[in-house]
């Protein structure tokens, strides 16, 4: 095979050959290392590489893919939970959750709440236990994470218990506990779409006798005739009830006191030595009607502890809710919703001997139960 190009004395051109004769190919050229990409998603195989001066057919700079037989895998490729493969090139095969590290410290979001607005901006509260601190952050549905706002400081613990609710306007309803001088109150605040925060409003607590208000606290978002206003479920601690306060008016820029009610029994039990309003759960219904749920253990002087359920509303038959039993069942946690197409309560709890997973709705002919998982 004769090539013209390559004599002695021949221009040497960066072309893989010694073109000069003279026993050293391409000098006085640099090179580049390039990757080959086989499936064509331009991503290069790190194990298939040649050097030239410039890209060759095939090759690619990137050297990341982590399959380069199949197109539909590579670094950034959105996962397909069904296919069985690693399609982002992270490590993990139909992997549901991409997870990004909020905060590193030693001791942070031990309690963190979670809403998404209406433009798929997801906003975080969590608290800082080393720091006495409630924190708040958002990240854009593009990935673009804000900086750490602090809701509230407090030299000894902010954010013991706390929830969020977003409403249709797009404001945040935040209420936690603030733990100050051996007592335990609940506090609300909002931050509007826009960013602008209000000020604290106090809920239940730190009047005197009034040592512990506010654990398992349970925010809900109602619109109605006086505007946008929350309602909080939470444990009196005090008397072992669980509680339910109504913020009925919404005035901008100005603290409005809530109506505070109980929502179940007021009492301590020697039996189980626990309170009677655990694990408060609230929502509201189309109508406004409050529904909430509790877990009591001390049912029947602690013989069979029961999740609980009451309604409140304005009409005379609500005003003082009553609760009726749900389930005969020791509970770790409890967690209710309202089912939307006919203002139904359900609710989901895990056994505490099983550790089962339960569920069920209050059907017209009572509360129904299935075993989850």
């Amino acid at each position: 095979m004769k090539n013209e190009d390559v004599h002695p004395g021949a221009e040497e051109v960066c072309d893989g050959l010694d073109n000069d004769c003279d026993d050293v190919v391409d000098e006085g050229f640099s090179k580049d290392t390039y990757y080959e990409d086989s499936d064509g998603d331009g991503y290069g195989n790190d194990r298939e590489d040649m050097e030239a001066c410039d890209e060759p057919d095939g090759y690619v700079e990137d050297n990341t893919d982590c399959d380069d037989t199949d197109d539909t895998v590579y670094p950034g490729a959105e996962e397909d939970l069904t296919d069985g493969k690693d399609n982002d090139c992270d490590g993990e095969d139909d992997e549901r959750w991409d997870i990004d590290e909020v905060e590193t410290d030693l001791d942070i979001g031990f309690r963190s709440a979670i809403a998404v607005d209406g433009s798929g901006k997801t906003h975080i509260v969590f608290n800082n236990v080393d720091d006495g601190e409630v924190l708040y952050t958002n990240i854009t549905s593009a990935g673009m994470w804000a900086e750490d706002f602090v809701v509230v400081s407090d030299e000894e613990y902010s954010g013991a218990y706390l929830d969020a609710e977003m409403d249709g306007s797009g404001t945040l309803h935040i209420g936690f506990t603030m733990d100050t001088d051996y007592t335990r109150e609940l506090t609300y605040l909002s931050r509007a779409s826009g960013g602008t925060w209000s000020g604290q409003t106090n809920i239940d607590g730190g009047e005197t006798g009034e040592l512990d208000r506010g654990q398992y606290v349970d925010i809900a978002v109602h619109t109605g005739g006086f505007g946008t206003t929350a309602s909080f479920a939470y444990l009196n601690g005090d008397h072992g009830t669980p509680m339910l306060a109504d913020i009925l008016i919404e005035v901008p820029g100005v603290p409005v006191p809530p109506i505070v009610v109980p929502a179940g029994t007021s009492y301590w039990d020697d039996v189980s030595g626990l309170p009677s309003g655990m694990y408060t759960s609230l929502d509201i219904d189309s109508t406004g009607v409050h529904h909430i749920a509790f877990y009591d253990p001390n049912a029947e002087f602690g013989l069979d502890p029961q999740i609980q359920y009451s309604q409140f509303g304005y009409d005379l038959d609500m005003l003082l809710p009553e609760e009726e039993t749900v389930i005969t069942n020791e509970s770790n946690d409890t967690s209710m919703k309202i089912r939307n197409e006919d203002d139904v309560p359900c609710i989901a709890f895990q056994e505490s001997t099983t550790r089962d997973l339960r569920f069920g709705c209050r059907e017209a002919g009572g509360w129904t139960f299935e075993t989850i998982a």
